[in-house]
């Protein structure tokens, strides 16, 4: 059980990291953001799942990545209203936020079905 937990939250961490450093690349200028959110993110995950048999650290995983997805779903709700208004040069960032949101649900019910 812990290994699955450890596994699923190093390798969101690690996946946050590229889409993060991805995302800055896509525009350095004004993209930092991108690699804050998800460089930070990713290397909180990567952490808790190194110290994933400290028995805190499975509920905090939880709460961290629903308050991580909350973000990401206003982010990517204010973006897709900027494409849907008309600003192309939003879709790349707009897709980035769903797939990291897409993730970071994805792996909520990883670790859920993982503690079982």
């Amino acid at each position: 059980m812990t290994e699955r937990i450890s596994t699923g939250l190093i390798l969101y961490g690690i996946i946050l990291l590229i889409l993060g450093f991805v995302g800055y690349l896509s525009n350095p200028q004004k993209a930092k953001t991108s690699l804050f959110s998800g460089g930070g993110m990713g290397v909180l995950s990567i952490l808790l799942g190194y110290f994933s048999k400290l028995p805190f650290v499975l509920p905090l995983s939880f709460i961290l990545i629903i308050l991580f997805s909350l973000m990401l779903l206003w982010r990517a709700a204010i973006t897709w209203k900027l494409v849907q208004a008309g600003n192309k040069n939003k879709l790349f960032a707009a897709s980035l936020l769903s797939i990291m949101l897409f993730l970071s649900l994805l792996t909520l019910g990883y670790l859920y079905l993982a503690q079982k």
